[in-house]
């Protein structure tokens, strides 16, 4: 396990962060004010994630992730071909928020500014870069909500498709 930062950390009871993650606290727009990343009880974050804040990550409880998934509320500048990226800054710094009782598949990516709502699946191999409504299975790139719960039949119906 690999940390950066960790007084900007909250963690719930009964988190499981598994091997090999790499989870950091960024210096963000203000440098007086210390980025959070807020997991609640009861969430697992799977083999060899990675969550980068530079301003705010919640994950609220009962979030599961698989391997590999990426979650960050910010992207890396590239502004000057002078000096090497990993030189610059940070820009697009958007709070994140993933939503109780959620699965991430197996190399999900989640992007700044992303809100997924609570009772999501969001697919293997999936890029989230606009926010997913609650009760919503989500797959792609991007990401594009092709099921929803349905309340009234209680149970998950397709989502015509936007072509």
């Amino acid at each position: 396990l690999r940390f950066g930062t960790l007084s900007g950390i909250e963690l719930g009871h009964h988190v499981t962060i598994h091997s090999h993650c790499w989870i950091q606290l960024l210096n963000g727009e203000n440098p007086d004010i210390l980025p959070k990343l807020i997991i609640k009880d009861h969430a697992s974050i799977g083999m060899n994630a990675t969550i980068s804040a530079a301003k705010k990550i919640t994950i609220e409880e009962h979030v599961f992730t698989a391997r590999n998934v990426y979650i960050s509320d910010h992207r890396h500048s590239y502004e000057s071909i002078d000096l090497p990226i990993s030189s610059q800054s940070i820009n697009s710094i958007k709070e994140v928020f993933i939503g109780s009782h959620t699965w991430l598949g197996q190399n999900a990516v989640v992007l700044p500014g992303v809100k997924i709502g609570k009772h999501c699946v969001i697919g293997a191999n999936t890029v989230v870069n606009r926010s997913i409504p609650d009760y919503s299975v989500a797959v792609g790139i991007p990401a594009r909500v092709f099921k929803k719960y349905d309340f009234d039949n209680r149970k998950w119906v397709a989502v015509p498709s936007d072509e």
